[in-house]
C-alpha cells in the first residue's frame, strides 16, 4: 500500500480521498496483511474516513484480509460501533441487488476468519458491549456459531467476565449455542470465574446446563463442590437434583466442602 494512503487511512485524513489523480486501482491497495484502507480506517476507529471511502469504491466492501476479517470483524474487535452500525446497514443496500440478495447479506455478516471467529466472536472476546449489542439486533444467529476452538460467542462472553454481554445474551435469545473448549458450557465459565449473577440468569433461563459434564466428565455441579461455593450448589439441585448422581470420569460424583470461604450468592 502507498504510504501516504496508508496513513491517510490511518489518521482519518478525509481530503485525502480527494486528492488529484485517485483512481480505484489507486485505493484498491493493499498491506502486507491484506488489510484494504477500510480495514485500516476501522481498526483506528475512522468512521468518516470508513464511509467516504465506501462511497468512493463500493467494490472494497467485502474484502477480506490475510487472516480472512472483513471490516465487521475489525471493526468488532477494535469496538468501532459506528462503523459496526454503518456497516451493517450498508450491507444491505450494497447486497441488494445481488442475485439472492438475502443470502449473501446473511452470508457477508455471517463471514469467519481464518479462527472460524465471527464478528460476534470478536466484539465478545474483546468485551464491547454496544458492538455485541447491534450484531444481536441485526442478526442473533451470529450466536450459533463455534469456532476452531469449540467456542460459542456466549462462553467466550462468560469466560471474560462480562456480565453485561451475557445478560444481552440471556434477555434477548430464546436459544443459542453456549459450549467452549473441552467440552465446557458458559455455565460451567460462570461457576469457574464465580460470577455468581451470572451462574443465577444461566440457571433460571437455561436450567438444562446444570446436567451437562464438560471433558472430564465433571458438571457446574461438581465445580461448585470444587470450589467450595456452597450457594452455588444449592441453587443447582433446587433447579435439578439428579446432578448429584452424575459420576465424572474420576468415578467422583459431586459433592459439597462446607467452610467458612464458601461463596455467597
Amino acid at each position: 500500500m502507498d504510504p501516504e494512503l496508508y496513513k491517510a487511512a490511518r489518521s482519518g485524513d478525509v481530503i485525502f480521498l480527494h486528492g488529484i489523480n485517485r483512481c480505484l486501482t489507486f485505493f484498491s491497495q493493499t498491506t502486507p496483511k491484506g488489510n484494504t484502507i477500510l480495514h485500516v480506517a476501522a481498526e483506528f476507529g475512522h468512521p468518516d474516513f470508513f464511509k467516504e471511502a465506501v462511497n468512493l469504491c463500493p467494490s472494497l466492501f467485502g474484502d477480506s484480509n490475510a487472516k480472512g476479517e472483513t471490516t465487521l470483524h475489525v471493526a468488532a474487535r477494535v469496538g468501532c460501533s459506528e462503523v459496526v452500525d454503518f456497516v451493517i446497514a450498508r450491507a444491505k443496500t450494497l447486497f441488494a441487488d445481488a442475485e439472492k440478495a438475502n443470502s449473501s447479506y446473511l452470508s457477508f455478516r455471517r463471514q469467519v476468519d481464518m479462527g472460524r471467529d465471527n464478528a460476534l466472536h470478536s466484539a465478545a472476546r474483546n468485551v464491547h458491549l454496544a458492538v455485541a449489542k447491534s450484531l444481536i439486533e441485526a442478526d442473533p444467529r451470529l450466536l450459533d456459531f463455534v469456532n476452531d476452538a469449540d467456542e460459542s460467542p456466549f462462553y467466550i462472553t462468560v469466560a471474560k467476565e462480562h456480565q453485561g454481554i451475557a445478560k444481552l445474551i440471556l434477555s434477548k435469545c430464546v436459544s443459542c449455542l453456549y459450549g467452549g473448549a473441552n467440552g465446557m458450557t458458559a455455565l460451567h465459565a460462570a461457576l469457574y470465574y464465580q460470577l455468581n449473577e451470572t451462574i443465577k440468569e444461566i440457571v433460571r433461563k437455561r436450567s438444562h446446563m446444570i446436567g451437562e459434564a464438560d471433558a472430564l466428565g465433571w458438571t457446574p455441579l461438581h465445580y461448585a463442590a470444587h470450589f467450595g461455593n456452597v450457594k452455588a450448589a444449592q441453587l443447582f439441585l433446587r433447579y435439578d437434583s439428579s446432578a448429584a448422581y452424575i459420576t465424572g470420569k474420576d468415578g467422583n460424583r459431586p459433592f459439597i466442602l462446607l467452610h467458612s470461604e464458601a461463596v455467597p450468592m
